[in-house]
This record gives structure tokens, sequence and C-alpha cells, in this order.
């Protein structure tokens, strides 16, 4: 078991190697994200846009590593 998992619940979460963001889709269906802010302490917000966080096949992924791959 992660951390994490008693931050986001149940372990369906994506922990980002590159840039150590949390991304999860919450019961709601919202996407949430954790990153770390300039005095890297955690902060949890509502990601708008899903598309950036959401494979074809339905897996999260980070936006950081869309970037490399356009």
């Amino acid at each position: 078991m992660s951390q994490f998992d008693r931050v986001f619940g149940d372990g369906n979460y994506l922990e980002c190697s590159k840039c150590g963001s949390l991304t999860t889709l919450d019961k709601d269906g919202r996407l949430m994200r954790m990153i770390l802010n300039t005095q890297d302490l955690p902060v949890i917000y509502e990601e708008k846009n899903k598309d950036l966080f959401i494979n074809q096949d339905g897996s999260l992924k980070c936006n950081c590593t869309n970037k490399e791959e356009l």
C-alpha cells in the first residue's frame, strides 16, 4: 500500500515519476491533482481539462509526459 492511499483512497491514482504529481478521479468523476507548491507543501485541486490526463484506453497519465510526446 502506498502512502498516498490515505490521501486518494483505494489506490486508483497515477503518481508521475517525472514531476512527482498525483492524479486521480474522485467518486463524482472529477479529476483531482496533487502537486507540491514552492514551499514543498501539497496542494490538491480539481483539474478542469481531463483530456490532458486520460489516455485513449481510459488510464491516467500526466500532462508533463504529454509535452515530450508532441
